[in-house]
């Protein structure tokens, strides 16, 4: 009889935990990442000229064909000046949205290399070496000559 009772519950304990859903991706604030970065691009630790300011709704779907009801929050920066193709573009998608991010992240990439390749080699190599990164409902888009350094100091907030 003690031993029924014992399988039982030992089977009634692998019910329970066999169907707890899987630990979610680490959640982290975009703008504590987002500010980490440029603390680094403005102390000159990383050598990238970046406009100070977000990019706004309009110029998200102007240039990632991306509409902000489809992003928790995001954080898109462009290069100081035209003659740099650095970038650097931060989103945390809503649930279910993640596949619309990579699609504008694609989309912003291939426009990117249409554009550097006939304008300046050395950028467009900077292009062609663009690193992107995803964690959870997180997507990171880098271009510069720090991309591999910029992609760590994110990392390291997960």
């Amino acid at each position: 009889m003690k031993l029924k009772k014992l399988l039982c519950a030992a089977s009634l304990l692998m019910v329970v935990a066999g169907c707890t859903s899987k630990p979610s991706a680490t959640e982290v604030d975009l703008s504590k990442v987002s500010e980490s970065v440029y603390e680094k691009v403005e102390s000159g630790e990383i050598e990238m000229g970046m406009m100070s300011e977000n990019l706004d709704a309009s110029a998200l779907m102007d240039l990632y064909g991306l509409d902000i009801k489809d992003l928790e929050s995001y954080d898109v920066r462009m290069a100081l000046i035209n003659v740099q193709a650095n970038e650097i573009a931060m989103f945390e998608a809503k649930e279910g949205k993640l596949d619309t991010v990579k699609k504008g992240v694609e989309k912003r990439l291939e426009n990117l290399k249409e554009l550097w390749s006939q304008y300046l080699p050395d950028q467009y190599e900077l292009v062609k070496n663009s690193v992107t990164y995803e964690n959870g409902n997180y997507y990171f888009f880098i271009v510069g000559q720090d991309a591999e350094k910029i992609l760590e100091l994110i990392k390291a907030n997960f």
